[in-house]
Formats: structure tokens, C-alpha cells, sequence
């Protein structure tokens, strides 16, 4: 008899668990705190997700790894209490909750 939970679920859903849960923490977030942790927190959640497919279509991968460059970048200055510039700002939007959702249940779709 398995006590663990985990061991329970579904293959797919345990690959689900940490991108959704790090999206959730992203959209938690995006509405009370700061956007760069939000959009840290999604760019990982995608990049988690997408790691573990077999294969993605390379604007995707370039997509994917736009973020995680754009994410760091974003993130590593984030003690300091002024905001980045203007196309930080419109780049964050392309990394958002629901965009990084979209695309992770979108990709779901097409397995099943």
C-alpha cells in the first residue's frame, strides 16, 4: 500500500504540480507585491514544464529562454528600490500569469 500521495497521481499531473504551483505563487504575486518576482517565479514555472517534453518547437525554445535570460536580468537588481526602464516593463506583460498558462495548457492539450 503506498502512503506517499504523490506516487498516487498521475504522471502528468506531477509534472504539472511545480509550474502550477510556482505560476500561482506568480499571480499571488503580480497582485499584491513586486512584478519582478512574479515574472521570475512564471519564467521558471515554464521553463520546469517544458524541460521534461520530449521535444518543443524552437520559437518556443527561444521564447523560453528570452525569458529565462530576461528574468535574471530583471530579478538580480531587484534590491535596489527604483523601477526598470519602460521595455522591462512591456516585456514583463510576454511572461505573464495567464501567457505562461496559456501556453502550459495549450501544450497539455496537444498530448492528450
Amino acid at each position: 500500500m503506498e502512503l506517499m500521495l504523490f506516487k498516487m497521481l498521475p504522471t502528468t499531473v506531477i509534472h504539472l504540480i511545480a509550474p502550477c504551483a510556482l505560476i500561482l505563487i506568480g499571480w499571488i504575486v503580480e497582485r499584491k507585491l513586486v512584478g519582478r518576482v512574479a515574472t521570475f517565479s512564471n519564467v521558471m514555472a515554464a521553463n520546469l514544464y517544458f524541460y521534461y517534453l520530449p521535444s518543443i518547437h524552437p520559437l518556443l525554445a527561444i521564447y523560453l529562454t528570452i525569458g529565462f535570460i530576461f528574468s535574471i536580468i530583471e530579478f538580480l537588481p531587484s534590491e535596489l528600490k527604483g523601477s526598470l526602464s519602460r521595455p522591462y516593463s512591456i516585456v514583463r506583460y510576454a511572461y505573464s500569469s495567464i501567457i505562461i498558462v496559456a501556453l502550459i495548457v495549450l501544450s497539455v492539450e496537444s498530448m492528450v
